[in-house]
């Protein structure tokens, strides 16, 4: 099975600051939001991701891509309205234990804040959304929260109808330059609040690729299995690698050079998916440093081929994060009274995030869109399927009468 993996996280070389402002500062230079980041926040969204991608790889599907920032953002959002065991538990998937719900937000205001100016040959654009069913009882302080650390746009009092959809998918779209579409697909009867992220990223790459030098050669997906791929070549001397006894890895800068993708290629002796799988993140943090150019003596015979490749992927993330601990804000039990007022109920019905990424001569261009949909219903136990029934003595565990229904109407 072929595996073309892509992360889609945005490694920065940020530095830490002993020193954070404790009022929002939206209006700063890019590159000062940039040093107010603390290494610990970047540890920690780098932590999830792997956490992400070592879920998904498993799940055995031919191409991945996701965006870890995306993800964190929405949920950090939402995390806003939890409480008690449910923001205990999604602060331990994303890795936040250490932070207060204050820290946090300080930290992913400045995050938002430093990517967007990063590099002015790249176009990076974040937005966010909350969008809340017509008079559901949100609480002023949550909306107040997002809006000043998210820089969310809030769209309270909606009908919640085939309009809200197109409504939706137009929002996402216009943040994603119009490559993400139907995020949201259908509204279920008991959805009461959408939170959105969107995220856009174009670059070109700061050594671009001639187009002339692509042509047709061959992928190989397992040993002597192979498909034929448009290859981009160069000399590569222009970028520098690390090399190790299980992968090799190659870092391809983007415009002025701070933000940049890096290939991990296996050794032909190493399995992708264990080497992924056993991966901790102690030795991930350690891949992305050490990079050197090439030494003179492998400058003399050199070639570097990558494939130019579009994938446009979504993928419904309750299971992962459920195996990964945030249970609790899944079910009836879920206390998200930081939320909501009292006479309301919420959970999380799904997260879901569709991708895209086009990868070619030029550049990148990629986008992002997570949803968590929260809904609010009462706990249903509705026997609508077959079913097993037992009639029991419970006083020493005799059983009367056991039945399987498959048809109540026979």
């Amino acid at each position: 099975m072929k595996k073309l993996i892509l992360l889609f996280a945005l490694f920065l070389l940020l530095t830490s600051c002993t020193e954070n402002s404790s009022e929002p500062l939206v209006n700063e230079d890019a590159d000062m939001h940039a040093s107010l980041v603390r290494e610990d926040i970047v540890i920690d969204n780098s932590a999830f991701a792997l956490d992400i991608l070592q879920k998904l790889e498993s799940s055995g599907e031919e191409n991945i891509f996701f965006s870890p920032l995306s993800l964190s953002l929405a949920l950090s959002m939402t995390m806003n309205g939890a409480a008690e065991n449910t923001l205990t538990q999604m602060k331990e998937v994303l890795h936040y234990d250490e932070l207060s719900i204050d820290d946090l937000n300080e930290q992913c205001l400045h995050l938002i804040s430093s990517l967007p100016e990063v590099d002015p040959q790249v176009e990076l654009g974040i937005a966010n959304s909350i969008w809340i069913i017509y008079e559901y009882p949100v609480k002023e302080e949550f909306i107040r929260v997002n809006e000043d650390y998210y820089l969310s746009e809030v769209f309270p009092n909606q009908p919640f109808n085939n309009q809200t959809i197109i409504d939706v998918n137009q929002w996402v779209s216009d943040n994603t330059e119009g490559n993400i579409e139907n995020l949201l697909e259908e509204i279920d009867e008991n959805d009461r609040v959408f939170l959105i992220n969107a995220l856009y990223f174009s670059a070109n790459w700061k050594y671009q690729f001639e187009e002339e030098n692509t042509i047709a050669e061959k992928f190989y997906f397992q040993d002597d299995q192979y498909v034929m791929v448009p290859m981009m070549s160069c000399s590569g001397l222009d970028y520098t690698y690390l090399f190790t006894d299980d992968f090799s890895a190659a870092r391809l800068p983007y415009g002025n050079g701070h933000l940049a993708m890096y290939v991990f290629l296996p050794q032909s002796t190493t399995n992708l998916n264990e080497l992924l799988q056993d991966l901790d993140y102690e030795t991930f943090k350690e891949w992305f440093t050490g990079y050197e150019y090439l030494s003179s003596e492998m400058q003399d015979n050199t070639a570097f081929c990558l494939p130019s490749f579009e994938i446009d992927y979504s993928i419904l993330l309750n299971d992962h994060l459920k195996e990964l601990g945030m249970t609790d804000a899944f079910n009836v039990n879920a206390d998200f009274s930081n939320m909501v007022y009292e006479s309301a109920h919420p959970s999380i019905s799904y997260v879901k995030q569709n991708t895209w990424i086009t990868v070619n001569e030029a550049g990148s261009t990629a986008a992002a869109a997570t949803i968590v949909t929260m809904w609010d219903s009462c706990f249903e136990f509705i026997v609508n399927r077959p079913f097993l029934y037992v009639i029991r003595d419970d006083r020493n565990g005799t059983i009367l009468f056991m039945g399987i229904m498959n048809d109540p109407s026979v």
